[in-house]
């Protein structure tokens, strides 16, 4: 998760604190010299950081008002099997029970340029078969979550990628 927000007049920093245990924790500080922006490590599942600028007065921290934001960061996911069918693949991956659906992305190159992503709309679907492929040809696959927050997808991780050659 990276955090990005626009400087305060006068601010000489940031404080970025994670809610946890119900209550505020400091994950980190940003001097003003520095990006504004804090890149933060984070496990799977929902998160709620804040920002608040800061300004020193006599050797003490005055804070300002804070900005919150509510993250959520998927799993990763793994594909548990690939088999190929007659111009196709099917792929099946593990099942994400926080995650709202799953992106299938497949290429014959295993940079994903010209791939083609396939996105499933439910978290209860653990597979995905492609079809009218090029028959005989090699394609790489990789798969990952997301999560509707707030109107917006929240993207997970891609699995490690996986190869089938399709059937003629």
């Amino acid at each position: 998760v990276t955090l990005s927000w626009s400087k305060p007049t006068r601010a000489e920093g940031y404080q970025i604190q994670e809610y946890k245990n119900k209550k505020w924790v400091t994950v980190k500080t940003v001097t003003s010299g520095d990006t504004l922006s804090a890149k933060l490590s984070t496990t799977v599942g929902a998160h709620k950081y804040r920002v608040r600028a800061y300004a020193v007065y006599d050797g003490l921290k005055y804070y300002g008002s804070s900005a919150e934001i509510s993250v959520y960061v998927p799993k990763k996911q793994t594909i548990s099997s690939l088999s190929a069918t007659t111009k196709g693949f099917t792929v099946k991956y593990s099942k994400d029970a926080s995650a709202t659906g799953y992106q299938i992305q497949y290429s014959t190159s295993s940079s994903f340029s010209s791939s083609t992503t396939k996105t499933v709309s439910s978290n209860a679907t653990t597979s995905y078969t492609a079809k009218s492929l090029t028959g005989g040809k090699k394609y790489y696959v990789r798969v990952r979550s997301y999560k509707v927050v707030n109107g917006q997808r929240i993207y997970g991780a891609w699995s490690g990628y996986k190869s089938v050659t399709t059937k003629k």
